[in-house]
């Protein structure tokens, strides 16, 4: 990760230097200022049309509870990249979450 935060330090606009380091934050921490960060790496992201840049951009979004916005970028990125398990997995966790967050919602409203 060094390498990564190194290379962005020298050049903050390389896309695939902030992927790549948003993506290891997501795999391999679990703690909220790794999830901030990897989103904040990904906002750029978000924009493009490349399927690894937007299953990063919407993972991370999952990470901090953003389902909605994780949603719309995921589906993108299985759009663009159908083949890719990982994407699918991503946007099933994704549905699910989104799901679970509406139903409960929904059951608040209907309770009161």
């Amino acid at each position: 990760m060094l390498e990564y935060e190194a290379l962005l330090a020298a050049e903050p606009g390389n896309l695939i230097a902030a992927n790549n380091l948003a993506s290891l934050l997501l795999k391999t921490r679990i703690d909220e200022a790794s999830a901030r960060r990897a989103l904040a790496l990904s906002q750029p992201l978000a924009a493009r049309a490349e399927a690894p840049f937007l299953d990063t951009a919407g993972w991370s979004r999952v990470a901090n509870g953003d389902y909605a916005g994780a949603l719309e970028l995921l589906e993108r990125a299985a759009g663009a990249a159908p083949e890719s398990g990982e994407i699918a997995c991503h946007l099933a966790y994704a549905r699910y979450r989104a799901c679970l967050l509406y139903t409960s919602d929904a059951g608040a409203r209907h309770e009161s």
